[in-house]
C-alpha cells in the first residue's frame, strides 16, 4: 500500500494533464480511505491490494493512452514544419527566380546601353572624320559635302529610329517583368492562401484530439462507475454467504448440542428396560428417581 501510494506521488509530482492529476488524487485519496476502512480484515485487505494492482493498470493504460495521443500530436506538428519548410523553400526559390530575372532585366538593359554608347561614339568619330574631310575639301568638293551632309543626315535618322527601336524593346522588357512580377505576387498569395488551410486544418485537428481526450475521459468516468458497483454487488453477495454460513453455523451447533443433551436420556431409558425384566421394585424406583432427575432440570432453550 505505501509503494503504491508512493507511485501515486510520483506520477502527480510530474508534469501531467489536469484531469489525469485529478484521477491520482482521486485514487490515492480512494487508497488512503480504503486502507483505513479495511485494515481489520486480511481479506478486505487482499481485496484493497488487489483494486490497487487494478488501479496500477488503469493508471498505467491511462499514461499510455496519454502518450499515444501525445506522440500522434507530435507527428501532426512535425509533419505540419515539413510542410511549412516545403513552402518557404518554394517561396526562396521563387524569390531567387524573381533576383534572377532582374539581373537579367538589368544585364539586357545595360548591354543596350552600352551598344547604344558604342554606337553613337562610333557615328560621333565618323561623322568628325567626314567633317575634317569635308572641311578640308569645302572649296574643291562642294557638292561632296552636300552629299556628306546628306549622308550624315541619313546616319542621323538611322541613328534615331535606332534609338526608338531600343526604347520600344527596353519597354517591352520592362512590360515583360511587370508581368513576371505581378504572376510571381499571385503565385505568392496562392502559397500564403495554402498556408492559411493548413493552419485551419491544424486548428481543427487539435480540436478533434481535445474532442478525443474528452471522450476518453467519460469512458473512464463510466469504467469505473461500473466497477464500483460491481465491487458493491460482490460485497453484499459476499455479506450475504457469510451471514448463510453464520446462520448454518448456528442451526448446526443448535442441533449438536440438542443431540448430546438427548443422548443421557436415551442411555437412562435403555438401562431402566434392562433391571425391569430381574425386579419390578427396582423398576419403578429407576424410574421414579429419573422422572425426579429430569424434572429438576431445566429444558434447553432453542
Amino acid at each position: 500500500d505505501k509503494s503504491a501510494r508512493d507511485a501515486l506521488r510520483r506520477l502527480t509530482a510530474t508534469t501531467v494533464s489536469e484531469d489525469f492529476a485529478k484521477l491520482v488524487h482521486g485514487l490515492t485519496q480512494l487508497i488512503i480511505n480504503m486502507e483505513h476502512t479495511f485494515s481489520t480484515s486480511m481479506e478486505q485487505d487482499e481485496r484493497t491490494a488487489v483494486t490497487l494492482r487494478e488501479s496500477k493498470l488503469r493508471l498505467r493504460e491511462v499514461e499510455d493512452d496519454r502518450k499515444q495521443v501525445a506522440f500522434e500530436l507530435l507527428k501532426e506538428r512535425e509533419a505540419r514544419a515539413a510542410m511549412n519548410i516545403k513552402y518557404n523553400k518554394i517561396v526562396e526559390g521563387l524569390r531567387e527566380q524573381l533576383k534572377e530575372t532582374q539581373r537579367t532585366a538589368a544585364d539586357a538593359l545595360a548591354s543596350n546601353e552600352r551598344a547604344s554608347d558604342h554606337e553613337l561614339h562610333t557615328a560621333h568619330a565618323a561623322f568628325d572624320l567626314e567633317k575634317t574631310n569635308n572641311n578640308e575639301k569645302h572649296m574643291a568638293l562642294g557638292r561632296v559635302q552636300a552629299r556628306a551632309a546628306e549622308e550624315h543626315t541619313q546616319v542621323e535618322g538611322d541613328e534615331r529610329k535606332r534609338k526608338q527601336r531600343v526604347v520600344a524593346e527596353l519597354g517591352e522588357v520592362v512590360r515583360r517583368y511587370d508581368q513576371t512580377m505581378m504572376a510571381l505576387d499571385d503565385a505568392i498569395n496562392v502559397l500564403q492562401n495554402e498556408v492559411r488551410v493548413i493552419n485551419v486544418e491544424a486548428q481543427r485537428l487539435a480540436t478533434y484530439f481535445d474532442r478525443i481526450d474528452e471522450d476518453r475521459r467519460i469512458q473512464l468516468e463510466e469504467v469505473r462507475a461500473i466497477e464500483l458497483a460491481e465491487q458493491m454487488r460482490r460485497r453484499r453477495d459476499l455479506n450475504l454467504f457469510r451471514f448463510v454460513q453464520r446462520l448454518q453455523a448456528c442451526v448446526r451447533g443448535f442441533l449438536v448440542r440438542k443431540h448430546l443433551k438427548n443422548m443421557p436420556r436415551r442411555k437412562g431409558k435403555r438401562k431402566g428396560k434392562g433391571k425391569g425384566k430381574g425386579s419390578g421394585k427396582t423398576g419403578k424406583t429407576s424410574k421414579t428417581s429419573k422422572s425426579s432427575k429430569t424434572k429438576g432440570k431445566p429444558k434447553a432453550k432453542t
